[in-house]
Parts: C-alpha cells; sequence; structure tokens
C-alpha cells in the first residue's frame, strides 16, 4: 500500500481522503516503531533489549583554551578507549609538549611509571620513570609546530575496575614543520582502587600551556 502511495505522490497524482488517510496511519506506525527500537538500544533505559558494547562516557570539543579537564568514569564498564586529538598553546615556543595524566585525583609523587619507545624523525630512542606523578597521555603540536599541526592519541585501560595496579597501553603520533614522530606508551598507576576520574593537563615544566579550543577528547566505555 505505501509503495502505491509513494508512487502516486512521485508522479503528482492527487491522493483521494481515504488515501490520505491510510498514509497518515503508516507514518504514525513508523514512528512508533522507531521509537520502540530507539527504546531497546538506548542506554540508561531500564530494561534495554540491545546494549552496545562499546558506549561513549564523554566526548567534547574544547570551546576554550584549558588548562585542565577532569573527567569521570562510571562504573558500569570493563575497559576503557580514550582519543585525543590535540593542539597545545602557551608553550613558549616549543614544538611539542606533552599531556600527562592522573587517576582519581592521585598526585603522589612516586605513584606513577611509565617506559616509552619513540621515534623523532630518523631517530629512534626510549625512555621510562619508574617514580612519577602522572602517567603521558601523549605528545602534542604545540606553539613551536606551524599553524594547523595538532597530535593524536590511541589509549585503552584494560580491566580498569579491577583490584590489580592499572596499566594504560598507547600510541600516539605528531607532525611539526620540521620533524614527524611517533611513540608507544605503557603507563602504571601503582593503586588497586578502581579508577573513576581522569585528570589531563600539560606538562607542568610549561606553567602556562593550555590545550587549545578546537581540541577533542573522546572517552569509550567497553562492557
Amino acid at each position: 500500500m505505501i509503495a502505491d502511495l509513494m508512487d502516486k505522490i512521485g508522479r503528482n497524482v492527487p491522493l483521494t481522503s481515504i488515501e490520505l488517510h491510510e498514509l497518515r496511519n503508516e507514518f504514525r506506525s513508523m514512528d512508533e516503531v522507531k521509537n520502540l527500537v530507539k527504546g531497546w538500544v538506548q542506554a540508561g533505559t531500564s530494561n534495554p533489549i540491545f546494549v552496545p558494547p562499546m558506549q561513549v562516557i564523554y566526548s567534547k570539543v574544547l570551546d576554550a583554551d584549558t588548562a585542565s579537564l577532569t573527567i569521570n568514569i562510571p562504573s558500569v564498564y570493563k575497559h576503557l578507549l580514550i582519543m585525543g586529538k590535540v593542539r597545545i598553546n602557551g608553550s613558549g615556543g616549543q614544538v611539542a609538549v606533552y599531556l600527562h595524566a592522573q587517576f582519581n585525583g592521585d598526585a603522589g609523587g612516586t605513584n606513577y611509571q611509565y617506559g616509552l619507545l619513540f621515534h623523532a624523525g630518523n631517530t629512534v630512542a626510549a625512555n621510562y620513570s619508574t617514580g612519577s606523578n602522572h602517567v603521558l597521555f601523549g605528545y602534542f603540536a604545540a606553539d613551536g609546530a606551524g599553524s594547523g599541526f595538532a597530535g593524536a592519541s590511541f589509549l585503552s585501560i584494560p580491566h580498569y575496575q579491577s583490584s590489580y595496579y592499572k596499566t594504560s597501553l598507547m600510541i600516539d603520533g605528531t607532525s611539526y614543520a620540521s620533524n614527524v614522530t611517533t611513540s608507544i606508551w605503557q603507563g602504571l598507576w601503582k593503586d588497586t582502587s578502581p579508577i573513576r576520574s581522569i585528570t589531563i593537563f600539560p606538562d607542568a615544566t610549561y606553567p602556562s600551556a593550555k590545550m587549545e579550543s578546537g581540541s577533542l577528547f573522546s572517552i569509550y566505555g567497553i562492557l
């Protein structure tokens, strides 16, 4: 029926009052189905029939330069994925600046450690720290990089509610006018508490540095 009516509309053939009534009923039925399916899959409904295995916890393009960003993490997931596309300003002319991350507001001086393998141009190197107040969240283009450059990172935190120390695994990359870098990172928070918040901020070596307006952060929970 609906196909015949749509065919008439497409050929500019006037519909009878009965056909118009049928068309209205068809569209009401379509809206009911659409709302029903939305209720099935929508996170937060009381009894969703289908729950997507990956859900957005937070996703935002910064609308102002930001010195520090804290994101609350719910307890309903098993693993976390974090993505960032970031530009740093206020770096005093540095081509790139690290972003740091702390969990649950823990700024303890030796509660974190990290290791990394990276290349800058043709040079490959490694570094690590076994006593720090942060893990590394990425290496991002800054004031001296040239216009339009920004770095990107992809970070996972498996089993973030476990009773073990929390491990972050990350790949990042940034480009600037004179070079290109790619890094593989491993971070560790030496605490058995579930992660309930993540705070992201630029390297304190550059006290005026901020995450620039237009930078994007997204966090996804995996069931």
